[in-house]
């Protein structure tokens, strides 16, 4: 007597799943077992921002140009100031600055007090205590800073064909700051100034794409 199991054809397996599938179906609830893209602790924040990365070239891909690229740098950890900053220059010849990114407040400012290469030294002026465009801004965690408008060329990076990038400036009005207070006193929160991403007229963006060197989404 032959002991062997049959041998059944694929085509026959398949035929025979599908109709367990169907009779399954028919008589249960259908389940769709959701997962998590980025999984665990360790490598989530990098898991993140590598997505992001992938998400911006996709972005980039698909423009022409008048797209202002600002790369953002920092550490992001939630345990620490999360502090996420870009490089921007100012004035003429240039000088770099190192501004904290904020997508809850307008303007950029930055420090008029103790920088090396303050803005007063290119052709914007000295910042007075008589001059008629003073700003005060309290942001959400007690911090706070007041100084007064003054205006210089921005340098940034203006995204052309290929994903390819420029040096662009234009002329923008922002914070010469001389006072701060709060967490932007702290070691933790010490950069040159603030990036302000907000919708406001008076944001570097809304600048930019008021003069037409951006689009305006």
């Amino acid at each position: 007597m032959d002991h062997r199991r049959p041998h059944w054809p694929r085509h026959a397996l398949l035929l025979i799943l599908y109709l367990a599938l169907l009779f399954d179906i028919g008589s249960a609830t259908g389940v769709f077992r959701v997962q998590r893209k980025f999984s665990g602790r360790v490598h989530r924040i990098a898991d993140l921002r590598a997505h992001d990365a992938r998400r911006h070239g996709r972005i980039l891909a698909g423009s022409s140009s008048g797209v202002v690229d600002v790369p953002i740098g920092g550490i992001g950890l939630p345990t620490d100031s999360g502090l996420y900053y870009a490089q921007i220059g100012i004035g003429t010849p240039s000088t770099t600055y190192y501004v904290q990114v904020d997508t809850g407040s307008d303007i950029l400012w930055v420090n008029c007090i103790t920088c090396t290469h303050c803005p007063k030294k290119s052709d914007i002026g000295v910042c007075l205590r008589d001059a008629p465009c003073q700003y005060n801004v309290l942001y959400g965690d007690g911090s706070s800073t007041e100084g007064f408008f003054v205006t210089d060329n921005v340098q940034y990076d203006q995204v052309i064909a290929n994903q390819h990038t420029i040096t662009a400036n234009a002329s923008i009005s922002f914070g010469c700051s001389s006072q701060q207070a709060g967490d932007l006193e702290s070691p933790a929160e010490a950069v040159d100034g603030i990036l302000g991403f907000g919708q406001s007229s008076s944001s570097m963006l809304s600048q930019l794409a008021s003069a037409g060197k951006a689009r305006r989404y």
